[in-house]
């Protein structure tokens, strides 16, 4: 006998005696791990319905019949369901399959596929259907551009990783500083209202606030004594180019002192 031979007999040896003695084989553990999977696949399905009905996709299947109220008991009782099946897999020792990934690695995955998917609607790759007019080129070209910013934006956000939650990071700074409670409170009207073109400002005020490097100007006319005054006050620190001569904003002379960055420019 083969060792082939010799395996495949103890597997149904075993089946035989699992099955005389009333107890689950392997068969049966995987149709009930394969249930619970599509179950809760379902679940999930139905609380992705509910929670995205009525968005502003274009391609949005459902209309928004559902009050809050309804979508957090429902959402409760999915909770208990699941329970019971962790309940379950837990009591006929039924293994559990390991997550495959983090969340963020996977939604990165379909950022890079959603650039591919815009990069193959660029006028280019329409030839094969036919020709387009320079209108038409000149309007799907725009388009292409406009998803590409955003997409681009969204990756940025995407590989500042645990730095992008802000909330936090103001949370550690509301013990040191006063201002860090009213940014919390712009950044969470921000979230709120989907406001994202704040998010870059409030974070740059945020990492000033971290590092403790603020810039005050100093304005007035050509040789008034603005540079004096800065001497006078931190010492001569910025560079001397410029010195009586109108200076322009490239041009603008910046001193270093005790984490104020005073910015000697014209006015």
């Amino acid at each position: 006998m083969t060792p082939t031979e010799t395996m495949w007999f103890a597997t149904v040896a075993s089946y035989d005696k699992a099955e005389s003695e009333g107890e689950m084989n392997e068969s049966h553990e995987r149709h009930l791990i394969v249930t619970f999977r599509h179950i809760d696949g379902l679940l999930s399905e139905a609380e992705q319905i509910l929670a995205t009905a009525g968005s502003a996709s274009p391609f949005a299947e459902y209309t928004q019949d559902s009050t809050p109220v309804q979508r957090k008991v429902l959402h409760d009782y999915i909770e208990r369901v699941r329970q019971a099946m962790n309940r379950a897999l837990t009591d006929l020792r039924l293994p559990r399959p390991a997550p495959v990934c983090g969340a963020m690695w996977a939604a990165g995955g379909r950022f890079s596929f959603t650039q591919i998917a815009v990069a193959e609607m660029e006028p280019q790759c329409l030839r094969g259907y036919g020709a387009l007019s320079e209108e038409d080129v000149k309007a799907i070209n725009e388009i292409v551009a406009e998803l590409n910013a955003t997409l681009e934006r969204l990756i940025a956000y995407w590989n500042k990783g645990p730095d992008a939650d802000l909330q936090a990071r103001f949370a550690r700074l509301e013990k040191t500083t006063e201002q860090a409670r009213l940014l919390r409170e712009l950044e969470r009207v921000a979230t709120a209202h989907g406001l994202i073109e704040f998010r870059s400002a409030l974070t740059m005020l945020l990492e000033r606030l971290e590092n403790q490097v603020f810039e005050v100007g100093v304005f007035g006319r050509v040789s008034s004594g603005k540079s004096s005054l800065l001497d006078a006050e931190i010492g001569p620190r910025g560079s001397a180019r410029g010195w009586r001569q109108p200076r322009d904003v490239a041009n603008a002379r910046r001193s270093a002192y005790t984490g104020l960055n005073p910015l000697d420019r014209p006015p």
